[in-house]
């Protein structure tokens, strides 16, 4: 496990100083999510997050250094494990959007709830027979570490999800302007 430990090192002096930025905080984003609601439609705030995810990777790159422990033998990609992680997230999110405008018996949405379903157990199975799986599955035999994950998970999507529907719903249902909307949740 050493080997996976990141190391953050650093930034050369002349990089260290502060500079002038800006913090985008819940709030901020907030009003942001609120506006592109208003202005095109509730899709719109997906793509907010691809700049953010592209910075942080940026940062990421620039102040963690590589670390590997000499001891282990060089691990290759779980390309495979990769792949049905990403079939299984995608059919299981895009099933669970689509239900309420299409429903559970529409086909489209069959299909890709079983094609998740099948993708997650294929994911399992994967990972449990590669040497270098994407997720060790070992880890979870630790009670502390799944209870602690489980928890986090639960807590950050009662969280976030209460932002996220309350500011729709106030804007759509209830039809309210985008500075109205922050009013109660603020």
């Amino acid at each position: 496990m050493n080997g996976l430990r990141p190391r953050a090192r650093p930034l050369p002096r002349q990089r260290s100083r502060p500079r002038a930025g800006v913090l985008i905080d819940a709030e901020t984003a907030r009003v942001v999510a609120g506006i592109l609601i208003s202005a095109l439609s509730w899709r719109s705030i997906f793509f907010l997050s691809l700049p953010l995810v592209a910075a942080a990777m940026l940062i990421a790159m620039l102040a963690i250094e590589e670390s590997r422990n000499p001891d282990i033998t060089a691990r290759r990609i779980d390309l495979p494990g990769a792949v049905l992680s990403g079939f299984d997230l995608g059919g299981i999110s895009f099933a669970l959007i689509q239900v309420p405008a299409l429903g559970w018996t529409y086909p489209l949405v069959l299909l890709s709830a079983l094609t998740g379903v099948i993708a997650v157990t294929g994911f399992l199975l994967r990972e449990m027979r590669t040497e270098s799986p994407m997720l060790p599955l070992r880890l979870f035999c630790s009670r502390n570490l799944s209870a602690a994950n489980g928890a986090t998970f639960a807590l950050y999507a009662i969280f976030n999800g209460n932002f996220f529907i309350l500011t729709i719903y106030l804007q759509t249902a209830l039809t309210r302007r985008v500075v109205e909307t922050f009013q109660p949740t603020m």
